[in-house]
Order: structure tokens, then sequence, then C-alpha cells
């Protein structure tokens, strides 16, 4: 808060920047199991409807370790919360800018190794050839 020489009082705040998703995101129905004789949970699940427009709409199943992706956004299943006697899911949303840098890596490193493979198979015929020549 700050205090201008006009006797006016002026506000600041710091947040994270807010997106408007191009979906909407509506749950069905929340399930969850624990590993047996503990309170330990091992898989919980969110069934929810996505809405991709006026008419567009689909049933989607986001687990613990298998998160839902449309268009660059993906939809954790983070946690839920048991309040009284209702059940909440919590759901994590990002965009991941970077989740084609793996597939870059992967054919980059496959196009090395083959080029390796190539030149080590080279250097051996030559050697072989040498070989051959010093024997007759």
């Amino acid at each position: 808060m700050m205090q201008l020489s006009s006797n006016k009082v002026c506000f600041a705040a710091l947040r994270r920047k807010r997106t408007e998703l191009p979906l909407f995101v509506e749950l069905v129905d929340f399930r969850r199991e624990y590993y047996p004789g503990s309170s330990i949970p091992s898989d919980f699940r969110s069934q929810v409807n996505v809405r991709f427009g006026e008419e567009q709409e689909r049933p989607v199943i986001i687990k613990m370790n298998e998160p839902f992706r449309y268009n660059g956004w993906t939809f954790y299943q983070q946690s839920f919360a048991i309040t009284g006697d209702s059940e909440r899911s919590v759901l994590a949303v990002t965009r991941n800018y970077g989740r084609l840098i793996p597939y870059y890596a992967t054919g980059v490193t496959s196009v090395g190794l083959f080029t390796h493979f190539i030149q080590m198979q080279w250097l051996a015929g030559k050697r072989r050839k040498r070989k051959m020549e010093k024997a007759s």
C-alpha cells in the first residue's frame, strides 16, 4: 500500500498471469483406492466431461500418472481433498512449451549413433584391407 501526496491510496499486487483455457472441464465422478491396510492412496482418478465448444463434448479419465493432454495443455490429477461428507478433486493445469524437445533429442542422438556406427564399420573395413595387403 502506498500513500500519495494527494491523500489517494494505491495498492499493488503480484500474481501469476491468468490464461483462459480453450476448453471447459466438468467433474462427473471421483474415485480413490488405498493400499491394503493403510491410508496411503494407491490410485485416484477423476472422470470429467471436456467441452471444446458449444457442441463438442468428450468424456475423459484423468488418473494419477496418466494426464489428459490437449493442444499443448496438460491436466494432471494432483490430489484430492475430503471435507466432512464431500470429496474434491484437485487438478493441476500446465502448458508445456518444451514437450517436443525429447523427440528432437532422440532424433539427434539416433543420427549421431548411426553416424558413429557407419564410421566404425568403415574404419574396420580399412583395417581388414590393410591386413590382407600385408599378408599377401
